[in-house]
């Protein structure tokens, strides 16, 4: 069993639609981020506070996660969980604004999805000593505007 969140606890913690624990730093900190993501103007977002939370999970992946031969993932967890955050607030709000068919709400739910996956398959990492680089391999997301319009 992996000491590391699932993907779909990080994603409700994100989203505001679970409790997160006073134990469990990870889905403290995505929680935290998810809100920055939602409910802070984009202008208004502090990338201090985003780098403290970032640096909490990869202090504590640092410190109680055992990788494979001493190693790490390719990418940050902090980084990762950031981007999960980001990813899963501008998900959201596409839905709520654009055509529900649109290219854009589905390039960023399948940018989540993504993010998801990789979470996976470090969590694997982490259990198994199994890790592939499926963020290299999946290429970049859709963009991130600092403000989501509707489309037509």
């Amino acid at each position: 069993m992996s000491i590391l969140p699932g993907w779909h606890d990080l994603i409700a913690a994100m989203q505001g639609r679970t409790a997160a624990s006073d134990t469990d730093v990870i889905t403290w900190c995505a929680a935290e981020l998810g809100l920055l993501y939602r409910c802070t103007p984009p202008g208004g977002r502090s990338g201090a506070q985003r780098g403290v939370l970032m640096t909490a999970i990869d202090m504590f992946a640092a410190t109680q996660v055992r990788w494979p031969g001493g190693g790490g993932p390719a990418q940050p967890l902090g980084a990762l969980v950031d981007e999960m955050a980001a990813t899963s607030a501008l998900a959201t709000t596409a839905l709520r604004v654009c055509k529900p068919s649109s290219e854009f709400v589905h390039r960023c739910w399948l940018h989540l999805a993504t993010l998801a996956e990789a979470w996976t398959l470090l969590s694997l990492d982490a259990t198994t000593g199994r890790y592939e680089d499926s963020l290299a391999a999946s290429g970049p997301g859709p963009a991130r505007p600092d403000a989501v319009t509707s489309d037509p």
